[in-house]
């Protein structure tokens, strides 16, 4: 606490009633910073849950698009066998 007051480490004492004001000040900035790291600790942890969630959601799209990728490249095996020629790729070169 003498520290942060900047005095000398244990110059201030609760004993010492000359310090009375300036402990009460000192515990007061110490409840405001400790509610401000509060809020930012709680605002952190919603935005680490959001990345988390938009992660799941990318995986989930990634997925989703492997599965449909898989299913196209089976269904042109397919339309190959059956019509016994090549087929041409969706997308012109």
């Amino acid at each position: 606490m003498a520290l942060e007051a900047g005095r000398g480490k244990g110059s201030i004492k609760k004993s010492r009633s000359i310090f009375a004001d300036l402990i009460v000040a000192i515990d007061r900035a110490a409840e405001v910073q400790s509610l401000g790291n509060q809020a930012e600790r709680m605002r952190l942890e919603k935005l680490k849950k959001e990345a988390d969630d938009y992660r799941g959601y990318w995986e989930d799209a990634i997925g989703r698009e492997i599965s449909l990728l898989l299913e196209v490249y089976e269904l042109k095996q397919q339309l190959r066998k059956l019509t016994g020629a090549n087929v041409v790729p969706l997308r012109s070169p």
